[in-house]
């Protein structure tokens, strides 16, 4: 089989699932639209095919038992309930299993059998009623006509994958038994040694106490057979007949789509937004992207010709100035198609939270209600890739951390269930994603006191630190406000995690919370990698990039207005002190000469914090290809990488994220402690 084919086949597998995932978590949610089911139904129709082809038989077998089920869906003669949509996720979760398996080129034995059996059990089903497990067949018998609850049923379901059995038991004892509670606790206990019982009617107290009639049924769980747990019943002294059957708990479920509150349609438009695409190597992308950073370099130097020709005013620099501006014209148009081609709607990683969320919902006990907006923002593949697990992170933490208990948010006088928004819009030059929640939010005096007891903060520190530095804290490793470990958070990881890999791709990550009202956190991301506005300026005859995103503005200062806090030099920009870095001393320039009378102020802003940068000329704003340092320079800190200028000289891109947080706090504590001289 070919490399190609199996790409192919991968990709289209993986666009199927996740289309079948959205649309089921849509019918949990009540929608009505029959569109949703036809979909599903294309979907797993598409993967039978496509898997029958590659010879993937079972992939292609699981996919036929949910056309079957989505086909009597579509008919009405199956009903939506939990169990079921649980179910259909299972099998989802077991076609990506497949999926995994084939990228990895890493055979692995998955069987299909256990979920295609649950799947079958609801076509099996004959009737939407419900339907008794014993009739009173005369007047002594119990009436044991009951049915099976939500977590009974998953109990059920759970231990057939173990091999276990459920069935009902109906033990009727003598009309003459004198000793009915004795009796029955030999009976129970005769049970446990085999098995577990599960569920007594009437209740186990009420049977071990004697009040029932002359029988009572049980729900119990084995890896025996009906006959040998028959016979080992009738065993027993004064049991006069036991009634046994297996349980398919599809028949029993007490669950129906007419039983459950209705939910509203869910509608989102930009969801239903058709997108016609073509499939393209990534690395192909990267080539071009390679290619066009080439021509940006080259019109740079082209332009710089031309200014200096631009004294002699003839023909030639006519025709040269000419040139130039239709090859910008030309570069323009391709850089913008080529990062179109390269930007993907945030949508492609948004998708796969809603079923993450809700699985984490259900194991925790909470309700969420989960919403996302801004899909169609598109943002560079590669940050998208960069920042699925600083997401998760996040959203883990608020149904976690953030939202209470049902029982607790309505003693709060709050709805049953919390909620979670993710969000993404473009600001400026940027893309912001917001991850807020309407939870108890953080309690900024429990960080304080953690500080303090793991040794990060001192009893007097604690007293002075900010409230932003404060919740700061909480992106230090093994920093962690769970005082219980459990397999969703707790253990003190993840966040550090985040702030890092935002960093990463040159963003920043912010913390608003009301104590009882909430949490937000806000993600400010560049839209690309490749390229960037910036602005160049000259310290010491020195070229230096700095990324125009982080620059807040620039100043033009007197000697006199430097002052001087201890060792360091600030500056009071509107009744805001500053420090100022001198690049000369910071990263032990030469200095050639002293400054003239008057300065250039560049302010650096990051994290909502800034720092003021000393330069002695500016040169300009222009668009810059990011080029990495290499593996010699690679860990050189202060510099996120370097660009090429139009003289062909290199210039270092200053990383302005390390340097506020490396000397901007340390000032800032200084500040608090002394007076500006």
């Amino acid at each position: 089989m070919e490399q190609t084919e199996i790409t192919v086949y991968l990709e289209e597998l993986n666009e199927k699932i996740q289309i079948m995932d959205e649309n089921i978590l849509s019918l949990e949610k009540g929608t009505n639209d029959p569109g949703v089911m036809e979909e599903i139904f294309r979907a797993a129709h598409t993967i039978k095919g496509s898997s029958a082809m590659m010879g993937y038989t079972g992939i292609t077998n699981l996919t036929h038992e949910i056309e079957n089920v989505f086909d009597n869906l579509r008919r009405g003669a199956l009903q939506i309930n939990t169990l079921l949509i649980d179910t259909l996720l299972d099998a989802l979760d077991t076609l990506k299993k497949f999926y995994i398996s084939i990228a990895d080129n890493k055979p692995v034995q998955i069987s299909v059998t256990p979920v295609i059996n649950k799947l079958k059990a609801f076509l099996e089903k004959k009737t939407k009623e419900r339907i008794p497990f014993f009739e009173p067949q005369h007047d002594n018998q119990p009436d044991v006509s009951f049915f099976l609850d939500q977590s009974e049923e998953n109990i059920i379901y759970e231990a057939k994958t173990k091999g276990c059995e459920g069935y009902w038991l109906n033990i009727e004892l003598d009309s003459a038994c004198q000793m009915k509670s004795v009796r029955a606790f030999l009976i129970l206990e005769t049970l446990k040694q085999k098995g577990e019982v599960i569920k007594c009617i009437p209740s186990i107290e009420e049977v071990q106490n004697g009040r029932f009639n002359t029988g009572f049924a049980t729900l119990f769980l084995s890896t025996e057979k009906e006959e040998g747990i028959k016979n080992m019943l009738l065993s027993i002294s004064e049991v006069s007949k036991v009634n046994i059957q297996a349980i398919n708990p599809g028949e029993y479920s007490q669950v129906s789509l007419t039983n459950e509150k209705q939910k509203p349609a869910v509608s989102n438009k930009e969801e239903n937004v058709n997108i016609k695409m073509v499939r393209v190597d990534v690395l192909k992308l990267d080539m071009l992207m390679n290619l066009v950073g080439e021509l940006l370099i080259e019109h740079t130097k082209l332009k710089r010709f031309t200014g200096i020709l631009e004294s002699n005013k003839n023909t030639l620099t006519k025709s040269i100035q000419d040139i130039s501006n239709h090859i910008a014209h030309i570069t323009n148009e391709l850089q913008e198609e080529i990062m179109k081609i390269r930007m993907l709607p945030v949508a492609y990683l948004f998708n796969r939270f809603p079923r993450m969320v809700r699985d984490i919902a259900h194991k925790l006990g909470k309700e969420i209600d989960f919403i996302m907006e801004g899909q169609q923002t598109e943002l560079d593949r590669n940050i998208i890739e960069a920042i699925g697990n600083p997401l998760i992170h996040l959203l883990r933490n608020a149904i976690d951390h953030g939202i209470e208990l049902p029982e607790e948010r309505v003693r709060l006088r709050k709805p049953p269930a919390g909620t979670v928004k993710l969000k993404a819009a473009y600001q400026e030059n940027q893309i912001v994603i917001t991850i807020s929640d309407d939870g108890q939010g953080v309690k900024l005096a429990k960080i304080k006191n953690i500080a303090v007891n793991k040794g990060l903060l001192t009893a007097e520190s604690s007293t002075k630190i900010s409230e932003r530095e404060l919740l700061n804290l909480i992106f230090l490793p093994g920093f962690s406000t769970n005082e219980e470990v459990n397999d969703v958070s707790g253990r003190g990881v993840g966040m550090d995690i985040v702030k890092k890999q935002i960093e990463q791709v040159n963003g920043n990550i912010e913390i608003f919370t009301q104590e009882a009202i909430g949490t937000t956190f806000t993600l400010k991301l560049p839209l690309t990698l490749a390229i960037i506005r910036a602005l160049l300026v000259e310290i010491y005859k020195q070229v230096y990039v700095f990324p125009l995103t982080n620059v807040s503005e620039i100043i033009f200062v007197k000697p006199e207005e430097i002052k001087w806090i201890g060792p360091n030099k600030v500056i009071e920009v509107r009744h805001e002190v500053l420090p100022l870095v001198e690049m000369a001393d910071y990263f032990n320039h030469f200095k050639p000469k002293e400054r003239l009378e008057h300065t250039f102020i560049a302010i650096l802003s990051y994290g909502g914090q800034k720092i003021g940068m000393v330069v002695d000329n500016l040169l300009g704003e222009q668009e810059i290809v990011i080029k990495s340092l290499g593996e010699y320079l690679k860990n050189q800190r202060g510099f996120t990488g370097a660009t090429i200028l139009g003289d062909g000289q290199p210039a270092l891109i200053i990383d302005v994220r390390y340097l506020v947080e490396s000397l901007g706090k340390n000032t800032v504590r200084t500040l608090n402690n002394r007076s500006i001289a």
